[in-house]
């Protein structure tokens, strides 16, 4: 409230020379901003404002010079996402002492999103405070050296986990390999490069290997979230990737005991997948730890929604996202009259805007849901374009 009232009067002293900003414990720390204004007016920038989290708007020819500016090492977020740029011109950032201050770097779908530049990364010893790495490969980015999605897969993964760099890395996105992503994720679950993350994004990946010769399907990503190595995990993303019968590892598996936040998001479920999802949830004595439970986009019947409220595992779920669920009036209820309520503090029920599922829900029962005591311990009730009716 206070930003949507203030926050250009706030800014005023770099508004004229930035694209966005943000702000972080009442000052300016963020900033969006075309590269070649970077270089000609960071004297200003930083000296009006302490900024940290820069995100570059076409860099590509201006690279180099970044590379080799003073001010670089005032930067600890750096964002060059979908940055079009060859090998030889990114290697002049990557391997510039200036980076050595970075903690958050994102090289979402660039040119460094495969093998050669996974390679690249691990050999810079300048990244050795690096602390969040995004490496998504989302769209299609055209750069010298071709695509991404052709040269990503476990020799990228063996690079980085071989690194004697890249012992701070703690967050790591992979998302959006498609095929490759299934040779990724293996590899990740056999490195010591996966015990000690506590963040990890491998959404939109393939995640299961068909092997012709004996018409077997192999579900990898069992093998990740069995592996010891995931121990350290506090936060796991599984946006759109085929969970299969991965779903019975969250019961077995002793070693996701200290996850935190679980995404399981847009995945299309038949009948049989529904009801092992929501009952192995329900039932997963490791994920007592929840905080975060989104399965926006799934589809979830009544009968699956009935096995996961009926469950007594979640006594820190503080946040719950059911957004395009296709969730019906008699599951918001039954919800309602759940112990998962008890300390719910965040619930996400938007519908359907072009996206996964259309909601089944009517303004009546949504009415119904928010009178209802439990729901008064909600801070955040977000229900998105679904149409409510009548004042409450």
């Amino acid at each position: 409230m206070l930003k949507r009232q203030f926050g250009k009067g706030w800014a005023n002293p770099i508004r004229h020379l930035v694209k966005d900003w943000q702000f972080h414990r009442g000052f300016v720390e963020g900033i969006t901003i075309r590269a070649a204004d970077f270089l000609d007016h960071a004297a200003e920038l930083f000296q009006a404002a302490p900024i940290c989290h820069v995100r570059l708007l076409d860099p590509e020819t201006q690279l180099s010079a970044i590379a080799a500016s003073p001010w670089l090492d005032r930067i600890s977020s750096l964002d060059l996402r979908h940055t079009v740029a060859d090998w030889g011109t990114m290697a002049d950032l990557i391997y510039s002492p200036s980076v050595i201050q970075l903690k958050e770097l994102n090289l979402r779908g660039t040119g460094m999103c495969n093998t050669q530049g996974m390679r690249m990364l691990a050999d810079s010893e300048f990244l050795r405070n690096l602390r969040t790495l995004d490496l998504s490969q989302y769209g299609h980015p055209q750069w010298e050296g071709g695509g991404a999605t052709e040269r990503a897969g476990s020799q990228g993964i063996h690079a980085l986990d071989g690194s004697p760099h890249l012992n701070s890395l703690r967050n790591l996105k992979l998302g959006g390999y498609g095929r490759a992503g299934s040779s990724m994720i293996v590899a990740l679950s056999e490195s010591s490069l996966l015990g000690q993350l506590q963040s990890l994004d491998i959404s939109h990946n393939q995640s299961f290997i068909y092997h012709q010769e004996n018409h077997h399907l192999d579900i990898v990503l069992d093998h990740l979230l069995r592996s010891p190595q995931v121990q350290n995990l506090r936060h796991l993303a599984l946006v759109r990737i085929h969970a299969g019968s991965s779903a019975n590892a969250f019961v077995e598996s002793p070693y996701l005991r200290n996850l935190q936040s679980l995404a399981i998001v847009g995945t299309w479920l038949d009948t049989h997948g529904q009801q092992t999802i929501t009952r192995v949830l329900g039932e997963s004595p490791n994920l007592n730890n929840l905080v975060s439970l989104s399965l926006a986009g799934c589809t979830i019947n009544d009968s699956a929604y009935r096995d996961l409220f009926a469950s007594d595992q979640f006594h820190n779920l503080k946040e719950l996202n059911l957004s395009e669920t296709h969730i019906s009036n008699e599951s918001l209820a039954e919800l309602a009259d759940s112990s998962l309520m008890e300390n719910l503090r965040s619930l996400k029920l938007q519908g359907s805007d072009g996206g996964y599922q259309k909601s089944s829900l009517t303004g009546e029962g949504l009415r119904a849901f928010v009178k209802k005591k439990t729901a008064r311990h909600l801070e955040v009730l977000d229900l998105g374009n679904q149409p409510i009716g009548e004042e409450l």
